[in-house]
């Protein structure tokens, strides 16, 4: 796949549990490439509280970074379903 068609998908999980999020993780790595898929980058919240809508901030500076870096208008629409 050729970088102007390249998109990527942004996901947050709220994870409870470290071990049973790395055994999924073990499971799906294999399963991904296939599907032209891989496992990227991990965040974790460093235990701080936020109030308001984090995830939504979130969602618009993942869009207006990938509008920066030309990223296909059509494809960066998806990020707000």
């Amino acid at each position: 796949m050729s970088n102007a068609t390249r998109h990527e998908i942004l996901v947050g999980l709220n994870v409870t549990d470290d071990e049973s999020y790395s055994n999924y993780r073990a499971a799906m790595t294999p399963l991904l490439p296939e599907f032209h898929g891989a496992f990227r980058f991990d965040f974790t919240k460093a235990g701080v509280h936020v109030d308001g809508p984090c995830l939504q901030a979130l969602r618009a500076t993942a869009a207006t970074n990938a509008l920066e870096h030309e990223a296909d208008i059509a494809m960066v629409a998806l990020l707000s379903h």
